[in-house]
């Protein structure tokens, strides 16, 4: 015997597929490759050209220092990008250094623009992996005993009525709401 529970819910970003890209060091943005919220990225395009006067010392002590450990540390400490550290291995010196996105997804929140100056952990781009969402369902109360860890659910959403799609239940919130 099986029960359907029917229950209004929302669909939303998965927390644990969302990235901040922060940088840990000050700049100004140069160039900005990606414009809009609503880009979709991949991982490893190019999200913006920065200039920062701290990467060009730290670029100017890892040549002096003959590519020494410590100064390759500092950069990898500050993630500076792999591509760009192989651009001063054939002797380059960047004016400007290109930072790629860490992850594959939809850019969610840009607060940047060409030109603008932005401090070391300030949040650049919100990027989300939406390849799997969460549907947040509100059960009701008589409903609760029916409902466990495992089972398996079905969505249907107005925009496709024709379509359905098919999840599981992961996780029950141990708090209730006043009406749910």
């Amino acid at each position: 015997l099986s029960r359907s529970i029917r229950a209004f819910a929302t669909v939303q970003y998965d927390e644990r597929r969302q990235y901040v890209v922060a940088p840990k060091f000050s700049g100004w943005i140069e160039k900005l490759a990606v414009n809009a919220t609503g880009d979709v990225v991949t991982r490893g395009q190019i999200l913006f050209e920065v200039y920062s006067p701290e990467l060009n010392v730290l670029q100017q002590e890892w040549k002096l220092a003959g590519r020494s450990a410590a100064a390759s540390d500092k950069l990898r400490n500050l993630d500076y990008p792999e591509a760009e550290v192989e651009r001063l291995r054939r002797g380059e010196r960047p004016r400007t250094v290109s930072i790629p996105s860490p992850v594959a997804g939809t850019v969610i929140d840009k607060t940047v623009v060409e030109g603008a100056r932005f401090r070391a952990g300030e949040a650049l781009f919100r990027i989300v992996d939406t390849t799997n969402m969460w549907v947040m369902a509100e059960v009701y109360e008589q409903d609760l005993a029916f409902v466990k860890v495992g089972d398996t659910a079905r969505v249907t959403v107005n925009a496709w009525p024709d379509g359905a799609f098919d999840g599981r239940v992961t996780f029950i919130y141990p708090a209730l709401g006043k009406e749910s």
